[in-house]
């Protein structure tokens, strides 16, 4: 059984710059990927991605629009993951909901930590990553999988 996403949702993405009916668009053909799997729960995972990657850009775009701007041109790029990029942006969101911090921006990429802010009168750097693990290992090191992400990103 095929879930297909609600045409206001896909509709929402493409006013923010994502077209999900155009294959030539990374998350538009991991999606259809997901689709033709016919598996229910993976798609329903997928359709909640995009919805929570939507709700995310909004709240950037209106928090600071360069840093949506960031985002959308990495959204397009030919070699993203869906779901480090929608964790980053899903992240980003809830920080700028969170009251008791202030100052919070997007950290120079490449210079700085992922996100900077100040908590408590002092200056934090947070730096977001995901690593992909295939279940079937039985020799999962994530520990050292994530520590080279992260010495890779510095």
């Amino acid at each position: 059984m095929v879930i297909l996403m609600k045409d206001k949702y896909k509709r929402a993405a493409k006013e923010l710059g994502l077209d999900l009916d155009d294959l030539s668009f990374p998350i538009a053909k991991e999606y259809q990927d997901v689709l033709i799997t016919n598996d229910p729960d993976k798609i329903k995972s997928m359709q909640h991605g995009i919805l929570d990657l939507v709700a995310g850009l909004i709240k950037i775009k209106k928090y600071n629009g360069d840093d949506f701007g960031y985002y959308i041109g990495k959204l397009n790029a030919k070699d993203i993951s869906f779901w480090g990029e929608r964790f980053e942006i899903y992240t980003y969101s809830k920080l700028i909901d969170n009251k008791s911090l202030s100052d919070l921006r997007r950290g120079v990429p490449n210079l700085e930590t992922d996100f900077v802010f100040s908590f408590q009168e002092k200056r934090i750097g947070m730096e977001v990553t995901t690593a992909n693990f295939l279940t079937e290992s039985q020799n999962i090191d994530a520990i050292s999988k994530i520590k080279k992400k992260i010495w890779k990103k510095n």
